[in-house]
């Protein structure tokens, strides 16, 4: 078990989040339709995006030094900075027009990789994406079946990690940026669908459904679960044992190689 302390910054249930690029003061998430930032422990949305027909539910987010790039019926980079706006299908900020899932963005080259199926419910393919020519690259194909629930990450190797779910288990497949297959491996921490993972420091770090955050060494790949002794509940009640939260699962982690963010997914109750 590897012992951490963690901070809330925020009670409202968000889903998928990215970090700051220069620290964590600044948190962006999804919620619904929309898309923002956490600021002085409050949301703050930034936009919306019109797509027709369901396609407006963004399912992955991240940030750079300029700009917010959201993936919902394609790929859309707005400016970080502005007044809400809720933008529309043809707008010119949406730069790629095919519908994409989870992505990672490498804002050191300017480049995201991401994953399509070319056929309804079919494979995933790996893709990378040059956001200078917006120009867009398969990796690799059948990466991970419909089924799957992949995700993707680059990590501290400066390998593409694609996490998936075959045969019921968690698997991790790394890459060479060009698509060339280096080695798998699997998960023996969880059974459980690997919701998200990130890079942070020297390791890559797996959430899976459950709530369980997994640290991962790209050499030794030894696993060791995080634990949290202590966690400070929004504003600033410290408390000792288990977050409150933690234990329903886990909605998405935000990295910017230094800090690391998890939202949590609330537990729902009936009446």
């Amino acid at each position: 078990m590897c012992d951490c302390t963690a901070t809330q910054v925020n009670e409202d249930s968000v889903g998928r989040i990215a970090v700051e690029p220069e620290g964590p003061d600044r948190v962006w998430y999804i919620s619904g339709q929309s898309v923002g930032s956490v600021v002085d422990n409050e949301l703050v949305p930034r936009a919306s995006f019109v797509v027709g027909d369901g396609l407006g539910d963004p399912s992955d987010i991240d940030v750079d030094d300029t700009y917010l790039y959201v993936a919902t019926g394609g790929m859309w980079r707005i400016p970080k900075e502005g007044a809400f706006h809720e933008y529309q299908q043809n707008d010119p900020e949406r730069i790629f027009l095919t519908a994409i899932s989870v992505f990672w963005l490498d804002s050191a080259t300017n480049t995201a990789f991401w994953f399509r199926q070319p056929l309804f419910a079919g494979d995933w393919n790996l893709y990378s994406y040059d956001f200078d020519t917006l120009t867009e690259t398969l990796l690799a194909v059948s990466v991970a079946t419909a089924y799957d629930n992949p995700n993707v990450t680059l990590g501290p190797d400066d390998l593409v990690w694609v996490a998936s779910w075959p045969d019921g288990a968690p698997l991790i497949q790394r890459f060479q940026r060009n698509g060339t297959a280096v080695d798998s491996f699997s998960i023996v921490s969880t059974p459980e669908v690997v919701d998200d993972l990130v890079p942070n420091g020297d390791s890559v770090y797996i959430a899976d459904t459950q709530g369980v955050i997994v640290r991962i060494s790209p050499t030794s790949l030894e696993e060791c679960v995080i634990e949290f002794p202590t966690w400070t509940v929004y504003p600033d009640d410290l408390q000792s044992g288990p977050p409150n939260l933690d234990f329903y699962g886990t909605n998405g982690l935000g990295s910017n190689g230094i800090d690391l963010a998890f939202s949590e997914e609330l537990v729902s109750t009936e009446a």
